[in-house]
């Protein structure tokens, strides 16, 4: 008489349970022969398939077995596994969810839940699952690590400090844990503990890539470069195929101003993964710093950099996160694509989780709290003009706050800005949380963010909300791309209302240039042409903007100039030798000797705007005019010859030239640039009555009026507050001249 298939199977479980898998396994084919789609054959032939290292026929077997209505919950958590060794993190998190309907909660499931949602980049739901886990045995050193790392991803940093330290408690050898905790404590600025942690480590872990990789990055934020470079030269020399450490390395290298050297650190990092994030543009950005425009530059096989501009573009309008929002303002791009590219990074950046709502129902005083965050209350460009800002404001109307970013040390420029505040809060070891919340207990009204999407940024205060009204001013130009920031200031030259839709910001239109200026910049004795290094009889044609601003078709045009005119020099800023070697080279390409070429070098501020009397004619520089560089040169009694651009950032020099009353220095295209300078470089009388018309402006115009643009700031502040309180939303704003 023949076996029934429920005697069968139970006899083949019974060996397989007594691990007699050779008598089961048999068995278990003969009853899958009578019944294919049996969920216990399938079950349990899926074990013996796995135990023997058949991963394959494993993973079938269980996805039959699951098929079934009376599939048990350990098949599905086994299935569950599976998913998870291919990184199938949906299917694995549906997986784990039915194994725990059929057997209830039980730790290996609720544990590979919460992995499988971090997988498939739901954080916050994973952190539910591995608390869920980690209330059945809290003792376990890997769910509370892996908690941390989901709250790493929701950015909430001081909770995941707490969940390694957990685990670090539970198992001090749990070298994973020493190594997030590391990183975490970067992320909160905590350096010096950060160094600490990537130390323990490295010493439990010495041959361990990721490890010097992590310590080099701490290492750079405390910028110690030499060091930094050193640690992630170890990282590569462990594991050459270490794509972000080669990113790493190169970000340091451009640090130590060896833009050349990073290109071969992107170039390795890009061979080995394509798609990592920004690397695209932060290879490109470095190549921009070293004046290497054309293929064949160097006698390498470089394509031409209007290549890598497009490749870009395409990236960006495509959704992917090929570049950061401060390297897109040196390329040509329309404020959409800059609004495209800001938002790309802002998500990223800001993951959903991070509250972006407005802040309502705040009591308040009479007087309206701003807080001004940045790291750059020190001696940089944003502070040499907003010292005066912060100066002149109102203290019968405004409470005044600074969050400052930095270490500044002995710095002056740093003592007079800390000075100027009411409060000056040194935040630069708070988390962006803690920050956040600070502002939220002072009760700010308006926060206003200095740095945007530059170096040094902390935009995850401003996700967290730390005021009800927050703003972008002054540091980035440009639109943050970021649902939590209310206006932008502006003008109607640098945004002109048919621009609007590129700025996720509401604007504020100040009636002069939105720029404010300290007019208490100090110049000191102009040296002699001589000391300059520049010929005593020359016309000189001069542009200290930044080196990743000059492009080839801007400097074919300043080539040009130079071979109209004989007895004319070009004065750029120095520094970088293969950046000079380069610009020589382009010269030479072009026709005009590479001695007509003068390099300057770095001199303190005073020291610097006073050369500014040498120069005869300043060029700006497209699509990325000179900011600061150009209100320096006008202080500095230097024309500035502009040409508009499409972009906030290239019709700063624009506004700033209308504001002072020399419109006629603005020109509409390249064409008529160059014969604008070639007139002026011919014509000593036209530049004369240009340079005395600047000197008399310079004391009368709104632009070096520090009061002045300040009553302006707090006529747009009130407005905001006015319609805050109101009920209103953000709207455009436009501010009447006081």
């Amino acid at each position: 008489m023949a076996t029934t298939l429920p005697r069968q199977l139970a006899l083949a479980e019974k060996h397989f349970r007594n691990g007699n898998h050779g008598v089961a396994e048999p068995l278990l084919r003969e009853a899958l022969a009578r019944a294919p789609a049996n969920a216990k054959a399938n079950e349990l032939l899926a074990y013996i398939a796995g135990n023997r290292g058949d991963m394959d026929e494993s993973f079938a077997l269980l996805k039959t077995a699951t098929a079934a209505p009376e599939a048990s919950g350990e098949a599905f958590y086994y299935l569950g596994k599976h998913f998870l060794e291919r990184a199938l993190f949906e299917d694995a998190a549906a997986a784990c969810q039915q194994a725990l309907r059929r057997n209830g909660n039980f730790f290996e499931g609720l544990h590979d839940l919460g992995v499988a949602l971090s997988g498939c980049g739901k954080a916050e739901a994973a952190v539910r699952a591995y608390d869920q886990a980690i209330a059945l045995q809290p003792g376990l050193a890997q769910p509370w690590f892996n908690k941390g790392v989901a709250l790493d991803a929701l950015r909430r940093f001081d909770e995941a400090l707490q969940c390694y330290d957990k685990a670090l408690a539970l198992d001090p050898a749990f070298s994973p844990a020493w190594r997030n905790r590391g990183a975490t404590l970067n992320d909160l600025g905590r350096y010096d503990e950060a160094l600490a942690s990537h130390e323990r480590d490295i010493a439990a872990n010495p041959r361990a890539a990721q490890a010097w990789s992590n310590h080099g990055v701490t290492l750079a934020a405390l910028k110690r470069y030499p060091a930094a470079l050193a640690s992630q030269d170890k990282a590569l020399a462990l594991d050459p195929q270490f794509a972000e450490a080669w990113v790493r390395g190169a970000g340091v290298l451009v640090e130590l101003k060896y833009p050349e050297r990073a290109l071969a650190y992107y170039a390795k990092a890009l061979a080995l993964n394509a798609q990592l994030p920004y690397v695209q543009g932060n290879a490109l950005f470095a190549r921009m710093l070293t004046c290497h425009w054309s293929a064949g530059d160097d006698g390498d096989a470089t394509p031409d950099i209007e290549t890598a501009f497009a490749a870009l573009h395409a990236g960006i309008e495509r959704g992917q996160r090929v570049a950061t929002p401060f390297e897109m303002l040196a390329i040509p791009a329309t404020p959409d694509l800059q609004r495209q590219c800001a938002e790309i990074y802002t998500r990223d950046r800001n993951p959903a989780g991070v509250a972006v709502v407005r802040t309502a129902g705040r009591a308040r005083g009479n007087r309206i709290k701003v807080g001004y965050f940045s790291p750059d209350f020190r001696t940089h460009p944003l502070s040499f003009l907003t010292a005066g800002l912060y100066e002149c404001h109102d203290r019968e109307r405004f409470e005044t706050h600074a969050f400052s970013f930095c270490v500044a040390g002995d710095d002056p420029l740093h003592a007079r800005v800390r000075s100027a505040f009411e409060y000056f809060h040194d935040v630069q070891d708070l988390s962006d949380q803690h920050v956040a919340a600070l502002a939220q207990r002072l009760r700010l009204d308006i926060a206003v963010d200095l740095a945007g999407h530059t170096e040094g940024a902390r935009t995850g205060i401003f996700a967290r909300r730390a005021a009800p009204i927050q703003v972008n001013y002054l540091g980035f130009p440009g639109t943050m791309g970021a649902p939590f920031i209310d206006y932008l200031i502006a003008d109607r030259t640098v945004v002109p209302e048919t621009a609007t839709r590129g700025y996720s910001e509401k604007l504020v239109w100040l009636p002069h240039c939105f720029q404010v200026n300290d007019a208490r910049r100090s110049i000191a004795n102009a040296p002699t042409r001589a000391v300059c290094g520049l010929p005593d009889d020359a016309f000189v044609f001069c542009c200290f903007n930044g080196a990743h601003k000059i492009n080839a078709a801007l400097f074919t045009v300043w080539m040009k100039l130079l071979a109209a005119a004989p007895r004319s020099v070009l004065w750029l800023a120095g520094g970088n030798e293969v950046r000079m070697r380069n610009l020589r080279a382009a010269a030479a390409k072009r026709g005009v000797p590479p001695e007509r070429l003068v390099f300057a070098g770095a001199l303190p501020y005073a020291q610097h705007l006073a050369r500014y009397a040498l120069a005869d004619l300043a060029l700006d520089t497209l699509p990325f005019n000179g900011h600061t560089t150009t209100s320096d040169a006008l202080w500095g009694g230097a024309p500035v010859l502009t040409c508009l651009g499409d972009t906030f950032a290239g019709r700063v020099a624009a506004s700033l030239l209308q504001t002072l009353g020399l419109e006629e220095l603005v020109t509409r295209d390249f064409d008529a640039y160059q014969a604008l300078a070639l007139t002026l470089a011919r014509d000593p009388g036209a530049l004369a009555a240009l340079r005395h018309k600047l000197a008399a402006n310079r004391a009368t115009s709104p632009l070096f009026d520090t009061a002045l643009s300040t009553r302006h700031i707090e006529v747009a502040y009130t407005e905001m507050q006015r319609r805050f309180d109101a009920g209103l939303a953000p709207v455009h704003l436009d501010v009447a001249a006081v």
